[in-house]
């Protein structure tokens, strides 16, 4: 059995006062330059010296890149939490609404019915008192007898309808409380989505910072400790080891430009398709018996249960808001696709994210591959689809758009 679990839900307003981590200190540390490596080489003391602060900004930079990780996992863990709280939220004001509802339509039945009973009790009553007094007594006390029954199931209805509009009242300001709570929890996790893609974007430049600058300082300190290379030699592989540096970044920013579809199943002629092709496995999106935590609750996507490493599509173009780590979920994409409607995909391993925040794509783009990262007990796909940020049944929206 495929299962979708999460983590328990806190208070959103201490997520939205997190603090993010300070700027790189290694990134704004004045590195040696070649000149200050190569001078250094002819004095032993100076060499020492000069590999002590090479080997401490490597490690300074390895500590600090972690830490930006250790931060974006942070923020990640708490936007699922916040998400969580406001999709439990918007649940319940959902639920209150229905309810309420009901209520009224009861209530306006019974006094519908009540005025009925009414109408009759006053025609039969005019027309038996004038015309039956003094020729048929018998037959008169019978029909007030059959009145006074109906007074009383009147009264006693009216009573009940009595109940059944204050039972809607009561609903009505429980669900106008509850609404407040859901926009409250949707404002706070925009907050927090604000905070996570935030983290995304330290981390992603504390990596390429590591990336760039450690490579060099390493180099550097090579050449301090090889006195046997020359100057010129050491210049030379600097840079064949700078350039081969440009060419995996070229490599890296290609592959992140969008690439054709190579979703395997067709786009509808509205631009959407299926997020995976091929999976054993299916449970749908609605309220369900939580297969971890035990009480029912919100499934607020599809599980679509497959092989880790099953490709996972773009269900329509658009553009990648948020990739990285999400508590529960192991790791998410969020796609926009416009007019308030996005996709999400997750449980993805960090290296089964193919996509990157800012990233355009196209329906059926390979973004992702199957997984089971987080609190899942499988390889499967959670996929979500939102409408103002608000989790609806996925395929009723896909089959309603041609899937």
């Amino acid at each position: 059995m495929i299962r979708r679990t999460m983590i328990a839900v806190v208070t959103a307003a201490a997520v939205v006062c997190t603090v993010l981590p300070a700027p790189s200190s290694a990134a704004a540390a004045p590195a040696p330059t070649w000149a200050d490596v190569l001078a250094a080489r002819g004095d032993e003391s100076a060499a020492k010296a000069k590999a002590a602060e090479l080997t401490a900004l490597i490690a300074t930079l390895e500590d600090e890149t972690a830490a930006a990780a250790a931060a974006f996992d942070a923020r990640g863990k708490e936007l699922q939490e916040a998400q969580d709280a406001a999709d439990e939220a918007a649940g319940r004001y959902a639920k209150l609404t229905e309810q309420a509802a009901r209520a009224r339509e009861d209530a306006a039945g019974a006094e519908e019915q009540i005025a009925s009973w009414s109408a009759y009790l006053s025609r039969s009553a005019g027309r038996d008192l004038s015309v039956s007094v003094g020729t048929d007594t018998g037959n008169l006390l019978e029909r007030l007898g059959t009145a006074a029954k109906v007074t009383d199931t009147m009264n006693a209805a009216l009573e009940d309808a009595a109940t059944r509009a204050g039972t809607a009242t009561a609903l009505g300001r429980q669900a106008a409380t509850a609404r407040t709570a859901r926009d409250r929890l949707r404002d706070d996790a925009a907050a927090t989505f604000q905070a996570a893609t935030a983290a995304a974007e330290q981390a992603a430049a504390a990596e390429a910072t590591q990336r760039t600058r450690k490579r060099e300082l390493t180099d550097q300190l090579a050449v301090l400790r090889d006195r046997t290379l020359s100057t010129e030699a050491a210049y030379t592989e600097a840079e064949r080891r700078r350039a081969e540096a440009a060419r995996a970044a070229a490599a890296r920013a290609a592959q992140a430009r969008p690439q054709p579809a190579s979703n395997p199943g067709a786009v509808s002629a509205s631009g959407w398709t299926m997020p995976i092709t091929s999976y054993g496995s299916y449970q749908s999106y609605g309220n369900r018996l939580h297969p971890v935590l035990g009480y029912y609750r919100m499934h607020a996507g599809d599980d679509f249960g497959a092989p880790c490493g099953t490709g996972l599509y773009a269900a329509s173009a658009g553009t990648v808001t948020y990739a990285g780590p999400y508590g529960g979920y192991g790791n998410l994409i969020t796609i926009d696709h416009g007019n308030g409607v996005t996709s999400n995909y997750a449980h993805m391993f960090p290296g089964g994210v193919l996509v990157r925040a800012g990233q355009r794509v196209s329906a059926g783009q390979n973004i992702a591959a199957v997984g089971n990262a987080g609190l899942s007990t499988g390889c499967h796909l959670h996929f979500e689809i939102r409408q103002n940020g608000a989790a609806i049944s996925p395929m009723s929206f896909l089959n309603a758009r041609g899937v």
